[in-house]
């Protein structure tokens, strides 16, 4: 119901019922989720920085919440702190492909860390033989920091997995 809420663009009804969120979070930690999106919503990044930390610490291995969390920190300027929520779940999830792909996908929007990005994606391509994603992003991001032959290597190892994709096969072409 409350994402139907705070989707809904019912966003003061969220907040307002902030007691109600904290209560339940007792029980599903996951629901300050929505909390936390309807104060980004409303332009309030530090309450929901606070919210999505608290939901960190009560679920520590939860991927959307971390995911959210080290991004709404990164924009805060608290990169130190994004990048502990981030090894944190790695730590605790460490043979988790979603969980290295969502890694990668803070380090390189939100942190600019693109050797971390291409290091993140080669783990989630480790960890998943016959993804193609992760290759193509890996490469991509190798081809970004100039090392065309491991970018080249990426590529190829992506198009071994879906021979028609044009980008890949594009990107292949500038490494």
């Amino acid at each position: 119901v409350l994402g139907e809420i705070s989707t809904g663009g019912r966003v003061d009804e969220v907040i307002a019922c902030e007691a109600l969120v904290r209560t339940l979070a007792e029980r599903e930690p996951s629901v300050l989720f929505h909390l936390a999106r309807a104060y980004q919503a409303k332009g309030r990044l530090e309450e929901s920085a606070s919210v999505l930390v608290e939901g960190c610490r009560r679920a520590p291995d939860h991927v959307e919440l971390a995911h959210e969390c080290s991004t709404v920190l990164a924009t805060l300027g608290r990169r130190d702190d994004a990048r502990r929520v981030l090894d944190g779940l790695v730590a605790r999830r460490p043979a988790d492909p979603k969980v290295h792909r969502r890694v990668a996908l803070v380090l390189y929007v939100s942190l600019g860390d693109l050797a971390g990005a291409a290091e993140a994606y080669g783990r989630s391509a480790d960890l998943e033989p016959d993804a193609f994603e992760p290759r193509q992003q890996q490469g991509f991001i190798l081809l970004e920091l100039e090392r065309p032959a491991e970018a080249a290597a990426a590529l190829r190892d992506a198009i071994r997995r879906s021979p028609k994709a044009a980008l890949a096969h594009s990107l292949l072409g500038r490494a």
